[in-house]
C-alpha cells in the first residue's frame, strides 16, 4: 500500500499530462516483426527520435503489446535511470494496469505520451553499464563464484558496507535472486527480493525510489531497477551539463534505419553474417582472431558500442563515464588495445554493415513479392506482421 502511494503523484503527473497534450500522435504501425520493432524504438528513443520511437511502439502495440510495455520499462531503467528519475516514475506508474491506462485515454494513448517524454528526456546508461561490467569483468570471477554461496546476512553487509561499487551490485544481484531472474554468467541462486529491498531502503535509497524500483523490478523482472536504486547512492553518475554522443551516418534498410538490425534480430544477424564476409578491416581481425562461434558475437558488441548504445542528451559524470569505459573496453574479451582498435575499426566500417543491412531487407522483401500472388491476400498480411516483409 505504501508504495502505491508514493506512486500516486506519478500517476496524477501522468493524467495531467494526458489531458494537457495539445494533440495525440497518430497510431501510425511499420510493416515489420516484433523483434525488429522492439530494436528501433529504444535505440529511436536513445537517439531522441520520437518520430521514430512512436511509429515502432505503434507497430508492438498493434503485434505484441505486452512485449510493448515490457520493453518501455526495460528502456527507462536501462537508458533514462538517475538522468531523469521523474521520467522514470511516469514510466513506471504507467505500467500499473492496463485499467489504469483505460482511465486516461487507452493504451496508444498512454504508451504514445511515455514514449515521447522517454525520447526528449536526458538519459544515463549507467545501471547497463553496472550490470554488464559485474557480468563480465574479469577480476571478478572469484566473487561471482564466492558471492553466490554466501548467507543472506553476509551478502546485506556487503551492500551496506563494502567501499567497491561491483562488489555491493554483485552481493545485491545474488540477494535478490538469479533464479527467476537469471544470468548466463552467476550462479542459480533463489534470492530474497524482500530482504533484498529493505537492504536498499537500509542504505540510504529514498522512499519515491524505492517504490518505482519495486514497481520496475516486478514488471520487467531486470536488475536495471535495482542497479538503478543503487546508484542514486554514488557520487558523480548524474552529469551536470548534458552532451551528445557521435553517431555514426544514418544509413536505411529499407524504409527503415539500419541500426534497427542487430543481432537479436533475424535480419540483422544475416546482415552480420554477410559483412563478415565482406574485405572489411573489422571482418578481417575478427575472421583471423576469433573461431568461427565467436565471430557474430564479437561483432555484434562492437556494433553495440559504436552505434546501439549511443545516447542524445547524456547525462553522465565521471563515475558514470569510468563505467561505461570499463564496459566498453574492459568487457570486450580483448586487451585494452585491442578493444581500442577494433572500435576504431568498426566506426570505419558501420557503411559497410550498413550496405550489408540493406542488401538483406532488399532480398526479403523481393522474395516475398514473387511469392505474394501465389499465396493470397490473407498470407500477405501474415507475411508482413511476421516480418518476412518489409514496405
Amino acid at each position: 500500500m505504501e508504495e502505491q502511494d508514493r506512486l500516486t503523484r506519478f500517476r496524477t503527473t501522468l493524467m495531467t499530462a494526458a489531458i494537457d497534450r495539445p494533440h495525440l500522435f497518430p497510431f501510425q504501425p511499420l510493416s515489420t516483426s516484433p523483434w525488429i520493432a522492439m530494436s528501433l524504438m529504444q535505440k529511436a528513443i536513445r537517439r531522441g527520435d520520437s518520430h521514430t520511437a512512436l511509429s515502432a511502439a505503434a507497430s508492438l502495440l498493434q503485434m505484441a503489446p505486452q512485449r510493448l510495455w515490457r520493453r518501455i520499462g526495460c528502456i527507462a531503467f536501462e537508458d533514462i535511470g538517475v538522468a531523469d528519475l521523474e521520467c522514470v516514475g511516469l514510466v513506471t506508474a504507467a505500467l500499473t494496469s492496463k485499467a489504469m491506462r483505460k482511465q486516461l485515454g487507452g493504451e496508444w494513448a498512454v504508451a504514445s505520451l511515455v514514449v515521447e517524454k522517454m525520447a526528449n528526456a536526458n538519459k544515463n546508461r549507467s545501471a547497463d553499464d553496472l550490470l554488464m561490467t559485474v557480468e563480465q569483468m574479469p577480476h571478478l570471477a572469484t566473487e561471482r563464484s564466492l558471492f553466490a554461496t554466501m548467507p543472506e546476512q553476509r551478502l546485506r553487509e556487503i551492500i551496506l558496507g563494502c567501499p567497491d561499487l561491483h562488489k555491493r551490485a554483485l552481493a545485491l544481484w545474488y540477494l535478490m535472486g538469479t533464479t527467476r531472474w537469471s544470468s548466463n554468467v552467476l550462479a542459480e541462486r533463489k534470492g530474497n527480493p524482500n530482504l533484498a529491498f529493505a537492504t536498499l531502503a537500509e542504505h540510504g535509497v529514498s522512499p519515491t525510489v524505492m517504490a518505482i524500483t519495486e514497481m520496475g523490478f516486478r514488471k520487467t523482472g531486470e536488475m536495471l531497477a535495482p542497479f538503478m536504486a543503487l546508484l542514486t547512492l554514488e557520487n558523480g553518475i548524474r552529469g551536470k551539463a548534458v552532451r551528445n554522443d557521435t553517431l555514426p551516418t544514418l544509413g536505411l534498410a529499407g524504409n527503415i534505419p539500419s541500426y534497427a538490425l542487430d543481432t537479436y534480430t533475424r535480419e540483422g544477424k544475416q546482415a552480420f553474417t554477410r559483412f563478415l564476409n565482406t574485405k572489411a578491416e573489422t571482418a578481417s581481425w575478427i575472421n583471423e582472431n576469433r573461431p568461427k562461434g565467436a565471430r557474430l558475437r564479437l561483432l555484434g558488441e562492437l556494433v553495440f558500442r559504436v552505434e546501439g548504445g549511443q545516447l542524445i542528451q547524456r547525462s553522465a559524470g565521471p563515475a558514470a563515464d569510468a563505467l561505461r569505459k570499463q564496459y566498453e573496453v574492459g568487457c570486450l574479451g580483448t586487451f585494452p588495445e585491442e578493444a581500442t582498435t577494433l572500435l576504431t575499426l568498426m566506426r570505419k566500417d558501420i557503411g559497410q554493415l550498413n550496405a550489408c543491412r540493406a542488401q538483406v531487407m532488399w532480398g526479403a522483401k523481393k522474395r516475398l513479392k514473387q511469392q505474394v500472388p501465389s499465396r493470397g491476400f490473407w498470407k500477405w498480411g501474415s507475411a508482413v506482421l511476421q516480418g518476412e516483409i518489409f514496405t
